[in-house]
């Protein structure tokens, strides 16, 4: 579950092999949780596109050093999604600590929750809490529209005042 640092990820190991120096394990995930994946990306995903994540780890000590995510196509074709690298035994610097601050925000936060299909068997909150005074976008998925009530009827249209302090309540529902 490293991939989408969720529960709800599931990899599947296709293969694993060892050289005495480094372990090399590579999973996939389904299309499902690809398209997800993809869409956080902002790569385009084809349905039946699945992701394979190439991971690489120290054979004495089994710490990560990489993780290789990509997006296979259906036609065979390949998407870099990105690669990163661990490195242990040296200090984060100033910018790398201030990001990380920013990101993990402990006080003068608000929530932002955007409910998928409310009032329906598929409905679904996702909430974020961010710093007050940062600015958001939200991204809905393919067909789907944000409103500002419940019964999805008042379009949402952002906060353009410069008050950016407020807990944050929208919903989303599919334009037939």
């Amino acid at each position: 579950n490293i991939l989408l640092s969720d529960s709800t990820t599931d990899e599947k190991v296709t293969s694993a092999t060892d050289n005495g120096t480094v372990i090399s394990v590579i999973t996939e995930i389904d299309e499902n949780q690809a398209a997800e994946y993809a869409e956080l990306q902002s790569e385009i995903y084809r349905a039946g596109d699945t992701v394979r994540v190439k991971y690489q780890f120290d054979s004495r000590t089994l710490a990560l050093i990489s993780c290789e995510d990509e997006l296979i196509h259906t036609d065979g074709t390949t998407s870099n999604l990105g690669k990163s690298t661990v490195t242990y035994g040296i200090g984060r610097s100033d910018e790398i600590n201030q990001m990380l601050e920013r990101a993990k925000p402990t006080a003068d936060i608000r929530t932002l929750t955007v409910v998928l299909d409310p009032n329906t068997e598929n409905e679904k909150v996702f909430t974020k809490a961010v710093r007050k005074g940062d600015v958001f976008s939200f991204i809905c998925p393919d067909g789907y529209e944000l409103y500002s009530d419940e019964e999805c009827t008042v379009p949402y249209v952002p906060d353009d005042s410069g008050d950016y302090s407020k807990h944050v309540l929208l919903f989303a529902a599919k334009v037939s």
